[in-house]
């Protein structure tokens, strides 16, 4: 009888764990799902405080005298439609590729562009029965993977572009939700 009641006592223990288990798990994708939405948010807001920052620095460069071998407007950098100013800030005192990565992406093609554009323009094969979305302009893709291997070579292309590749998906991501 003692052997019962002790096997009744374990089982009861057993199922206690399994539901404080559960519970934990609950409370763990919870705090996993508010974390995300809390980066998503800073993202948000640190990139419009980047762009201004970034109007304040060219308006102090303009607004500074220039002698005459400073006559012409700075260069919009390698053919990217940015300035060199907006280039050293997306390169975040080369700390990492993945940031200048993305950086390089908003100040390239905007917000919307990368929502709702693709790297290569083919439907992947997850999405088989749906439409591609149109490719980005190929030769600025180029030219961003150019400028982030000059900053890092060490690292390959194929990181680089993967890096791209998330931020088209985040981008994506954070129109689908504002949408909802």
């Amino acid at each position: 009888m003692q052997e019962i009641n002790s096997m009744e006592s374990q089982a009861e223990e057993h199922s206690s764990r399994e539901t404080q288990l559960e519970r934990e798990i609950l409370k763990l994708k919870k705090e996993n799902e508010n974390l995300r939405a809390l980066n998503i948010a800073l993202q948000q807001e640190i990139l419009p405080m980047l762009k201004c920052s970034m109007n304040q620095d060219t308006r102090l460069v303009a607004q500074q005298p220039q002698d005459s071998s400073q006559k012409n407007p700075p260069e919009k950098t390698q053919g990217l439609g940015i300035s060199s100013a907006v280039l050293t800030s997306c390169a975040r005192g080369g700390t990492s590729c993945s940031a200048m990565v993305k950086d390089l992406a908003v100040a390239v093609f905007g917000r919307e562009t990368l929502a709702t554009h693709g790297l290569s323009g083919r439907a992947g094969n997850a999405n088989t029965g749906t439409l591609a979305k149109p490719a980005l302009d190929q030769d600025k893709v180029v030219m961003i993977l150019d400028t982030v291997q000059k900053k890092f070579p060490d690292v390959p292309k194929k990181f680089i572009r993967a890096a791209l590749r998330e931020k088209l998906n985040d981008e994506h991501k954070l129109r689908v939700r504002k949408t909802v």
